[in-house]
């Protein structure tokens, strides 16, 4: 048989795919050689398994791509930065209720209240003791040419002599148009205005130490969150090392990939900064050395039963007008200060007053007054003091006023509050719901872009974009969620009372 010689140009294109041919087989070799190599550089490396189907049998073969190379101090860094330093087991674990009784035992404001409480509690009893009597007992020894009394001793009168004696009287006040009564009801009202006062404080104090109790169990979250970010972009950045150095990724997205982790890296010290900044607010509020070591124990999430949309505003404002010990204290000082100005006005009216005394006197005193007494009625009226009592008067008239207005302040100021922790607390209610929906969405959109990824219809930025997404979406409802308990509990410290 007589075969058929191939043309020049047949020949040219069995030439080229030959070279074409030899040129992938060489390639092919050049990988698996370099695969088998021992790499010297002390860097990490990632092994891939990649299985090539041949035409009748796989073969695993091991890519060894290191990354990039970083100095000492760039890793020393780097390590700071994602190794946290293990946690000493705690020495105390708190829970809300634990965290407040600690602050009202050691709370220097509660401590300052009780005090001040104290010492008006003792200045009725001042008031009191203006109508009970006065017992004082006295004593002398002189040597005088004038001894007192004189009466019986003219014969001694300018010779100088020892004298001595001892006298003891009683004073009791029998009318002073209610002068006394007046002194004791203001300061009972002080009293109460003060027993106000420590509740206010107390009430103040619980609020400050549950907002930071929550602040610090927010913070726990957000330092959870902001591990995992790193942790995704992480391995997100060791896949893209590996992509890129085999071609099938551009550098591109490599450098995004540094980037972000870089980002989740600085989100993760902000984080623990945070954390630890909550941890030292708290223990102050509590008043407990800042070294103490300590966990917190969280309950539930608070379940409202009725919805916050159906809270009446007016209802809240008129339960908190009841119940607010701060208006409360101001009515008792205003009915204090009213006391007070009756007082002054009566001080033109003169008072009454019962004494005896009996004394003994000894030495050169006649024999006659060694055993003498007497009693008697006093009349006292103080009829031109320099303008005194006038001024007083004026002086309580406009501390009454001033109490006054006060007072109104402080009901406009509780209406303001009731209505914006109400607005807050909607608000915040409204934002978990919305909080815990974009979270769903966030984790279906990351799972949609994953997979677009892996079918290469979608770009790593867009990819990079959802995982950011998602971690924000994380860190979001974990923040409504607190700040719905904090705005609850700001609501019943501003009424004061039941809200359902």
């Amino acid at each position: 048989m007589r075969h058929k010689v191939p043309s020049k140009a047949q020949r040219t294109k069995y030439i080229m795919k030959l070279q074409l041919a030899l040129t992938l087989l060489l390639g092919f070799y050049s990988v698996v050689g370099s695969a088998q190599v021992p790499t010297t550089d002390p860097t990490p490396t990632v092994k891939i398994k990649k299985h090539i189907k041949a035409k009748h049998k796989s073969s695993p073969i091991i890519w060894n791509v290191t990354t990039p190379s970083l100095s000492q101090e760039e890793k020393a860094r780097v390590t700071m930065e994602d190794n946290e330093p293990k946690p000493t087991k705690a020495k105390y674990v708190w829970t809300l209720e634990d965290a407040v009784r600690i602050a009202d035992a050691h709370s220097p404001d509660l401590q300052r209240v009780r005090a001040n409480f104290e010492a008006a509690r003792k200045r009725v009893l001042e008031a009191v003791s203006g109508y009970l009597p006065q017992v004082d007992v006295s004593g002398n020894f002189e040597q005088t040419t004038l001894p007192t009394p004189s009466a019986g001793s003219t014969v001694n009168i300018g010779t100088s002599l020892p004298y001595s004696g001892v006298m003891g009287s009683v004073r009791q006040t029998v009318f002073d148009f209610g002068k006394v009564l007046d002194q004791i009801d203001a300061n009972r009202y002080f009293e109460k205005s003060a027993d106000q006062e420590k509740a206010s404080i107390k009430l103040d104090v619980d609020l400050a130490v549950a907002k930071a109790f929550y602040n610090v169990a927010l913070t726990n979250k957000l330092v959870e969150v902001a591990k995992t970010g790193v942790l995704q972009f992480d391995e997100v950045q060791r896949r893209m090392v590996v992509l890129v150095k085999t071609g099938t990724r551009p550098s591109f997205d490599l450098s995004q990939a540094n980037l972000e982790l870089a980002k989740s890296r600085l989100q993760l010290i902000g984080a623990r900064n945070a954390r630890d900044v909550a941890r030292v607010a708290l223990i102050t509020l509590m008043g407990v050395p800042n070294d103490t070591s300590f966990a917190i124990k969280e309950h539930p999430p608070t379940k409202f039963k009725t919805d916050p949309k159906k809270l009446n505003l007016t209802n809240l404002t008129s339960e908190a007008f009841e119940n607010r010990p701060e208006l409360k204290r101001n009515r008792y000082t205003v009915q204090a200060v009213q006391q007070l100005h009756s007082r002054a006005i009566k001080g033109f009216l003169p008072t009454v007053d019962a004494e005896a005394w009996y004394g003994r006197f000894m030495e050169n005193y006649p024999s006659s007054i060694n055993n003498s007494w007497g009693a008697g009625l006093t009349l006292t009226w103080n009829i031109f003091n320099g303008f005194d009592t006038t001024a007083r008067i004026g002086e309580m008239y406009a501390r009454m006023n001033a109490e006054s207005a006060r007072l109104d302040k402080e009901r406009d100021n509780i209406s303001a509050e009731v209505a914006d922790s109400l607005l807050e607390f909607q608000r915040s209610d409204i934002n978990v719901a919305v909080a815990r929906q974009s979270l769903d969405f966030a984790k279906i959109n990351s799972q949609l872009a994953q997979r677009r990824y892996d079918a290469n219809v979608a770009t790593f930025l867009e990819l990079l974009v959802a995982d950011t997404s998602l971690l924000s979406a994380q860190a979001e409802n974990v923040q409504a969620r607190y700040q719905r308990e904090i705005a609850l509990a700001s609501l019943k410290r501003a009424v004061n009372g039941p809200l359902e």
